[in-house]
Parts: C-alpha cells; structure tokens; sequence
C-alpha cells in the first residue's frame, strides 16, 4: 500500500491518504456506536476460511416501499468492469427490532430491500476475499486486506453521507494501516467523509512496518507485510 502527496487531478478522498496512520490492534475494543447515517462493521471469525462479514445499518430510511442497496463493479483507478457482486452470499435483511425483511437481487449489483414502515434497516451478506491482487479484497491466518469495492454496499439515497466503519480484526493481526481517520484510541473504529471516501481508502491489518522517504521533495509512505 503507497501514498503520495495528491495532484491536482486526483479525487478529494486522496486528501486523508496522503498521511498513511499504522496502528497497534492490541488495545483494540468496541466503542458504543455514535449515530451515524451509516454504519458497517467487519468480522474475521474464521479467517482460515477466507471470508468476512459485513453488516450494513442504517437507523433512519427514506419513507417509500424500498431501499436499493448497491456494489460497485468499478475500482478506483482501473477502468474495468468488475464482478464484485461474485463473492457476495449469505445476504439476509432485518428491521432494527429484528424481523426480518423481504428483499430481490434485482440486477447484477443491486439489492432491494422491502422497506415500507421499517424505520430502519440491517443488512448482513459474506464476502469471499482470497485473490492476492490490488483489485481486491484479502484474508488469510496473516493477513488482511479490505478494498472497499470489493466489499461494501451503499445505499442509494446514501452515497455521500458519512461512514462509520467498526472492524473486529482476527487474531494475529497486531497492527492497521489505511488513509481513514480512526477515533482517538479506538484504531479499529474508522470515519469516511462518504463513500467515494470509503471506497478510495483500503485497508491492511497483519505484521506491517512503515516506509518513508521522499522523491523529488515529494512524501511517500509504504505499508510493508
């Protein structure tokens, strides 16, 4: 992973990236959740089986029958399509109260969610991540790597709203670099401005060692694992 100080042609999210923060995940806890428009959290229980879980929470939805909830099939950077929605099974739907809600894949990248008198929404999936390339996401015993299109959904009404991101990191996994700014003291709680944000900004957690030079007066950062 490697930031540069933004040209002026680069999107706004870069802002935040061009300081890479590593933190130790020894400390790590769960902070009580701040209301937020969004909110995902991460889970490795298993990572020997390469896959994570994610939950999708919004408190507050839009009045209406439904709520589309979308994967990108584009990555920052690369100008192809991607099969993200692939390695998406498991997808289950609720209300904040627990019912469960009915809901459609109704294209390649788009779930809709039955949403009428729901209040708010919970949506859970996994997420196959076991392709070492920068394209996508990670996770092995050592290592994991979250690209955000790889993984998160966004609501549609949603997308330049703020993120709160929760990880609960697998064990073996010591230390996190990513462009996010975490809560003070809290390395596994992370904030994203929207979710261009988010999905410009991955995210490492193993055995990482920090780089830094220059080239040309220009600062560099390079995680290693």
């Amino acid at each position: 992973m490697m930031t540069r100080a933004p040209s002026p042609g680069w999107r706004h999210a870069l802002k935040l990236l061009s300081v890479l923060t590593i933190t130790s995940l020894v400390a790590c806890s769960v902070a009580p959740a701040q209301e937020y428009p969004v909110s995902i959290t991460v889970t490795m229980e298993n990572p020997q089986l390469h896959y994570y879980g994610v939950e999708l929470r919004i408190p507050e939805i839009p009045a209406g029958e439904y709520l589309d909830l979308i994967m990108p099939v584009w990555i920052p950077g690369s100008y192809m399509i991607r099969e993200y929605p692939q390695y998406v099974n498991e997808e289950a739907a609720f209300d904040l109260a627990g019912n469960p809600l009915q809901f459609e894949k109704v294209t390649k990248n788009r779930w809709r969610v039955r949403t009428a008198d729901a209040g708010g929404l919970s949506f859970t999936y996994r997420v196959f991540a076991y392709e070492k390339t920068i394209r996508h996401s990670y996770l092995d015993e050592d290592r994991a790597i979250i690209n955000g299109p790889h993984m998160f959904m966004f609501p549609e009404p949603f997308k330049e709203k703020p993120v709160r991101l929760e990880i609960h990191p697998g064990r073996g996994f010591p230390r996190i670099a990513t462009g996010l700014r975490s809560e003070p003291g809290e390395p596994c709680i992370l904030h994203a401005d929207d979710f261009d944000q988010l999905f410009d900004s991955p995210i490492e957690m193993g055995d990482i060692q920090l780089l830094e030079f220059q080239v040309e007066g220009i600062p560099h950062q390079i995680a290693v694992s």
